[in-house]
């Protein structure tokens, strides 16, 4: 199972969780060593070298974990993951859009904004131009039919866009990643199927190739998951793939991120009685360079957001907390070789935070967004300087009683554009942009 969510969800609660069958998968290899970490402390693991014998799993078929009930109105916040483009953009929207989708992603580039989500059972992707005004928007059906999700979507330099998330029905759920021009016409798609019937992608990010790099995870027992990621080429061509288990039963990847010279940086949790967040540095060819594993304060912690830094390393978001609350959010600055430089926590106005996406900004800072909650939710965006100090923050109050950011993207000025929803009874999607000093535009 996965690790636990915040136990926040909005009304209604998801309908459509299925179980399938039971089905065996072929015999793999685990990772050798595992590490402790103190509180606040990341720990550096070896590639490994001598993989042992796992014994052969047994997977249990869960289909539709983002499955929400966006058609009557719900969203299930502890669902949403988000994937997060490192591009910059020059977007001179204000205010605050109301999307016509329930964006769970957001790119920038140059000439506009693109958000990804789901609209009943189908994915949706929309894209805006530099003043917030609609450009085009594309429906996505996949092989199956009961659950078409986005959760990740990256700027292309053309002035398209790169989706991914997972398309379930009765008897599997695949991965899909979904490539459209700058038009909003798809130009190829792809499905990813790992060895077992359930396979979800969660996050992606654009090569300077115009390929496209995809994580996730797949199920490999009752009581396993086992982190992805895959590299495709300019034409969907799949070219390599790359699974991680990390120290502990259950590992998700949920977001990850292009580096400069070819190759990724993944970022999720792996999970038994207690969870710690994890990420990992591949190179372009797919091999695993460095792993290293970080503890919060509180004895549950997961990683959502991953961006790549221009100096080689990584900026990690997410939160630490209980299996009931009492969470914060977490941020945490990782070197080109997976030194831990620094970390900081978030605390929100209310008990309860949670930090979903991140961006790295052109002065070596980052833009952290996600949401705090109590007898409400706000969303909350945090701004942090390259030392890890904080530069300030601020939260949003949508028009319903409930808001919620999953997804941010650095703005060319200094500034963020933020995507997320506002919910009571209904719900909208929302676009916020902000300033440099943390003003809504």
């Amino acid at each position: 199972m996965e690790p636990d969510r915040p136990p926040f969800i909005l009304k209604p609660p998801p309908p459509s969780i299925t179980f399938g069958s039971v089905a065996d998968a072929p015999e793999g290899d685990e990772r050798d060593g595992a590490a402790t970490t103190a509180p606040g402390q990341s720990a550096t693991f070896p590639v490994p070298s001598t993989p042992r014998r796992r014994a052969r799993w047994r997977v249990w078929a869960l289909a539709g974990v983002l499955v929400v009930a966006l058609a009557t109105g719900g969203i299930a916040a502890w669902k949403t993951h988000t994937a997060n483009s490192t591009s910059t953009c020059d977007s001179t929207i204000t205010g605050a859009i109301t999307a016509v989708n329930y964006p769970l992603a957001v790119a920038c580039d140059q000439n506009g904004i693109t958000t990804a989500g789901q609209y009943v059972d189908v994915g949706l992707i929309v894209r805006y131009n530099a003043d917030g005004a609609k450009q085009w928007e594309a429906a996505y059906q996949g092989p199956n039919t009961d659950c078409n999700t986005f959760v990740g979507v990256a700027a292309v330099g053309d002035g398209g866009a790169i989706a991914t998330g997972f398309s379930s029905g009765d008897v599997n759920t695949v991965g899909v990643i979904v490539r459209y021009g700058a038009d909003g016409t798809q130009q190829w798609q792809a499905t990813y199927q790992g060895p077992s019937l359930n396979t979800y992608f969660r996050g992606v990010a654009a090569t300077s190739d115009g390929g496209a790099i995809a994580a996730g995870d797949f199920t490999v027992d009752v009581d396993g998951n086992v982190g992805v990621i895959v590299r495709y080429s300019a034409d969907g061509t799949q070219q390599w793939q790359a699974t991680y288990q990390g120290p502990n039963t259950d590992t998700y990847f949920y977001g990850v991120a292009a580096t400069s010279d070819g190759g990724a940086i993944a970022a999720g949790s792996t999970y038994d009685d207690s969870s710690v967040g994890v990420i990992v540095r591949y190179s372009a060819d797919g091999t695993q360079q460095w792993e290293a594993a970080y503890q919060g304060p509180n004895p549950n912690t997961n990683f959502y957001g991953v961006a790549a830094t221009s100096d080689g390393g990584a900026i990690a978001t997410g939160y630490s907390g209980y299996a009931f609350g009492n969470s914060v959010g977490v941020i945490v600055r990782y070197s080109a070789d997976g030194t831990q430089q620094w970390q900081a926590t978030h605390q929100g106005p209310t008990p309860n935070t949670y930090i979903y996406g991140v961006a790295a900004t052109s002065d070596g800072g980052a833009n952290a967004t996600g949401y705090s909650y109590d007898d409400s939710s706000a969303g909350v965006v945090v701004r942090y300087s390259a030392d890890g100090a904080k530069q300030w923050d601020t939260t949003y109050q949508g028009p319903n009683k409930d808001s919620a950011f999953n997804s941010v993207a650095a703005v060319g000025d200094g500034g963020a554009i933020t995507a997320g929803s506002s919910f009571d009874d209904g719900s909208v999607g929302v676009i916020v942009r902000y300033s440099a000093d943390g003003k809504q535009a």
